[in-house]
């Protein structure tokens, strides 16, 4: 199946190579009215889809995300997780994963994957509790996820302890981004436990917060020069 059906649809169109059966008819009807997610491809994930985009998560990152591209690669994320959850979906899982690659780019899979892991639901709360205001908590939030690539490390079980410590430290010192992500599941989670001793040791100019989020290990670290004091009492 085409990665872009509507560009076939588009093409076809211009030939006059239909031969328009109801079903076809109905099948490019509903791309049309779905145009934003037609990269998915079959009419039931679309559809599926479509149901994901009504949900209260989706709404409330879309009130911090103002940039189309943001929005869309957000909602690709619900239904990553919605796939990742059920074993009987785990081809769907893969298939999307290339569709957003492929469209994408490697940039757009990771912002997805950072809305599935549950890591963007986790990272709002503090920045918005340490921002001037919603418009300026907007900016970090999207900010983040444009540069997820670099700010926001997934940590496997093999990772070489000392090589990611230094990674991330880095990355601190050169780039200074407002937030910085960590992210482990399973095994990987004492690397990632590690890496965050490994850290603190080295006295990074960085408030270090970690979660445990439904099994898996997120943690945030924040600029501490950025962070704004809290009220006594």
């Amino acid at each position: 199946m085409s990665a872009d059906p509507l560009r076939d649809f588009a093409a076809g169109l211009a030939k006059g190579a239909f031969d328009w059966t109801a079903d076809k008819a109905s099948y490019y009807v509903a791309l049309l009215r779905n145009h934003e997610i037609a990269f998915i491809g079959r009419i039931d994930l679309i559809r599926e889809a479509q149901e994901l985009g009504k949900v209260p998560e989706l709404q409330f990152y879309r009130e911090y995300l103002t940039d189309g591209r943001l929005r869309l690669l957000a909602w690709m994320g619900l239904v990553l997780r919605q796939y990742e959850s059920d074993p009987l979906r785990q081809e769907d899982l893969h298939a999307l994963r290339d569709r957003i690659r492929k469209k994408y780019k490697e940039d757009g899979l990771h912002i997805a994957q950072v809305v599935q892991s549950r890591i963007l639901a986790e990272v709002i709360p503090p920045v918005l509790s340490n921002e001037r205001d919603k418009a300026a908590a907007a900016v970090t939030i999207e900010a983040f996820l444009n540069e997820s690539g670099r700010f926001c490390i997934f940590v496997k079980d093999k990772d070489h302890i000392d090589t990611r410590i230094e990674e991330v430290r880095v990355r601190l010192m050169a780039l200074r981004p407002p937030l910085f992500v960590l992210f482990a599941r399973g095994s990987a989670k004492s690397v990632c436990n590690t890496v965050v001793i490994g850290l603190s040791q080295r006295r990074v100019e960085y408030d270090i917060q970690s979660r445990d989020v439904f099994g898996s290990l997120i943690v945030i670290l924040f600029r501490k020069d950025l962070l704004r004091p809290r009220p006594l009492g």
